[in-house]
C-alpha cells in the first residue's frame, strides 16, 4: 500500500486587536488547509525477517515489517515479487522497495543500504541473514565502462552486456571471480585467463587465451564466441552435435580418442560420399605373412627332400588366407573413409530471399525498394536449381 503522512503545520495565530486584514485571513486558511494535507508516497521501504523459497504459490514471497509504519499490515498477507519471471530473492536484514496492487502487497528491488553486491542486510550483527547464504566479503564488484548493463549476483558470477575500447557490442558470462587483487575496496575487471569459467561473445575484442601443457597460446580476434575453463562438455542427449568451420578444425590433447559405439560409424570425408573401409594393420600383417609362407612352400614341392614338409605348411596356411580373404578380415569396417574416386554431386543452393523487413522500412523511409518476389516464385526457382 502507498503511504501517506500528514503534514505538521501551526496553525495557531495571535488574536487581533483590531480588525483582521484579507491578508491576515487568508494566511490562515492556506494554514488550515495545508494542516489538512498529507505527503503521498507510492512506495516504502520493507524489512525482510523471512523469505519463502520454494513454495509453488509463493516462491519468492517474503514476510517482515515496514519501517515508516511497523504496524502496518501486509495485504495478502506475504510480500510477493512483482515480476512473475525474474526473482531476485533477498536476504534478512536487506530493504525492498514495495508497493501495492488490487489489495496485495508487491516488492521489486534490494535497497542498496551497503552498496555491496554480496548482501545489504542492516542491524543484523552477527545474525545469520538467511539459512544457508554464508557471507563472502571477498566478493568484489565488476569495473564498468561507459553505458555497461551488468547483472551481479552474490556469488562472484555476472553477466556483463558491455563494448571493447572501440565501442564494438561485448558479452561477458562469468562464474567465479578471479582471486590476485590485493586492495580490500577494490573493483575489478572480468580476466578470462583468471575468472573460473567464462563465456565470452565478441565482436571485435582481441582475446588472449593462455595455452595449457604443451600448448601455445591463442589469440581470438574478429565476431568470436570463446570459452574458458578446467573442463569443457557437450552432451547431445537427443540428436546430433555438428562442428562446421570454412577454413580448419583443429583438435589438441596429450591424447585424441574418437569412439563409436556401432560399427562403421567412424567416417571420415563428405557425408553425402561413398564409403569404403580402412585397412586393419594387425589383420593385413597376418595375410601378408600366410601369403608369404604360401609362396615359400610353393617351390619346395618340387624337391623330394623338401615336398612333405612344403605340402603340411600349405595345408596350415591355405585355409587361413583363404579365410581372411573371404571374410575380409583385413578391413576396418568401424572406420571409413570417402571414395576417392566417387564425385560428390554438388548441393544446389537456395535463393538468397529478400530481408521482408528491411524492404518495408526502406518503403516507409521513401526509399525504392527492389521487387520482392511472391512465396509461389521462390518455391519455383527453388523447384529448378
Amino acid at each position: 500500500m502507498a503511504w501517506r503522512k500528514q503534514r505538521n503545520v501551526d496553525t495557531t495565530i495571535s488574536t487581533p486587536t483590531g480588525l483582521p486584514s484579507w491578508r491576515g485571513i487568508l494566511s490562515w486558511i492556506k494554514k488550515l488547509i495545508s494542516a489538512s494535507q498529507y505527503d503521498f508516497y507510492e512506495t516504502e521501504s520493507f524489512k525482510v525477517t523471512s523469505v519463502i523459497l520454494n513454495d509453488p504459490t509463493s516462491q519468492g514471497a517474503i514476510s517482515g515489517t515496514f519501517l515508516n509504519n511497523s504496524k502496518q499490515k501486509i495485504l495478502g498477507d506475504v510480500v510477493l515479487p512483482l515480476k512473475p519471471n525474474i526473482t531476485q530473492v533477498p536476504l534478512v536484514g536487506e530493504q525492498v522497495v514495495v508497493m501495492e496492487y488490487n489489495g496485495q502487497h508487491y516488492y521489486t528491488d534490494i535497497i542498496n543500504k551497503r552498496r555491496s553486491s554480496v548482501h545489504n542486510a542492516i542491524g543484523e550483527g552477527n545474525k545469520k541473514v538467511g539459512n544457508t547464504f554464508k557471507i563472502n566479503n571477498d566478493v568484489k564488484r565488476i569495473k564498468l565502462r561507459e553505458g555497461d548493463l551488468v547483472f551481479e549476483g552474490r556469488f562472484g558470477n555476472s553477466i556483463n552486456l558491455s563494448s571493447d575500447t572501440n565501442n564494438n557490442p561485448l558479452i561477458k558470462i562469468r562464474a567465479g571471480q578471479r582471486t590476485d587483487y590485493n586492495s580490500l575496496n577494490s573493483v575489478i575487471s572480468e580476466e578470462i585467463n583468471k575468472d573460473k569459467s567464462s563465456i565470452y561473445l565478441s565482436t571485435g575484442e582481441k582475446i588472449k587465451v593462455k595455452g595449457v601443457g604443451k600448448l601455445g597460446d591463442e589469440i581470438v580476434t574478429g565476431n568470436s564466441i570463446v570459452i574458458n575453463s578446467d573442463k569443457l562438455l557437450f552432451n547431445s542427449r537427443d540428436g546430433d552435435v555438428k562442428v562446421r568451420a570454412s577454413k580448419d578444425i583443429l583438435l589438441e590433447g596429450e591424447e585424441v580418442f574418437i569412439n563409436a559405439t556401432k560399427a562403421g560409424t567412424i567416417k571420415m570425408g563428405d557425408p553425402k560420399g561413398v564409403f569404403i573401409p580402412t585397412v586393419n594393420g594387425e589383420k593385413l600383417f597376418e595375410l601378408f605373412v600366410g601369403l608369404m609362407k604360401l609362396l615359400t612352400a610353393v617351390p619346395k614341392l618340387s624337391t623330394p627332400a623338401t615336398a612333405a614338409q612344403a605340402g603340411k605348411d600349405i595345408l596350415v596356411e591355405l585355409p587361413k588366407v583363404t579365410q581372411q580373404v573371404t571374410n575380409k578380415e583385413f578391413l576396418n569396417t568401424s572406420v571409413m573413409v570417402s571414395d576417392p574416386n566417387f564425385k560428390v554431386p554438388e548441393v544446389p543452393k537456395f535463393p538468397d530471399l529478400p530481408d521482408l523487413e528491411l524492404e518495408k522500412l526502406k518503403l516507409e523511409q521513401g526509399v525504392k525498394a527492389p521487387n520482392i518476389p511472391t512465396a509461389d516464385a521462390v518455391k519455383n526457382k527453388i523447384k529448378n536449381t
